[in-house]
């Protein structure tokens, strides 16, 4: 099972640094990797990772992924979720993914592709 996401963030001032905060949420567990053409940015297995992802002109063209796997440890529901925050350009930017597993101790797969304009 996955859940893939694709979102365009606008950039702003260039100089600005841009940010990246990703929670798992429902009391889940997880591992992510945060990737930028390749180079791995950020690898952690808490329950929120925060990355300085670089400044806006270090990302005009380029493509963030972040790729996360939930598992159900939760014994009070399947209901899993992870939720990007990125700040530092024109807005900032939130949204957040929900999905239910069929079995205690399933998991899943979540994959954001953040293009920077």
């Amino acid at each position: 099972m996955s859940v893939t996401q694709s979102v365009f963030y606008r950039l702003g001032d260039l100089a600005a640094t841009v940010h990246l905060r990703l929670v798992i949420g429902q009391a889940q567990k997880g591992a992510t990797v945060v990737q930028i053409g390749g180079v791995m940015l950020a690898s952690s297995n808490q329950d929120v990772v925060e990355v300085e992802l670089g400044t806006g002109a270090e990302l005009r063209g380029k493509k963030v992924f972040c790729t996360t796997v939930v598992t159900d440890i939760n014994p009070q529901t399947n209901l899993t979720s992870v939720t990007w925050e990125i700040s530092g350009g024109l807005a900032a930017f939130t949204r957040t993914c929900t999905e239910t597993l069929d079995h205690d101790g399933d998991s899943v797969l979540y994959v954001a592709v953040i293009t920077c304009l």
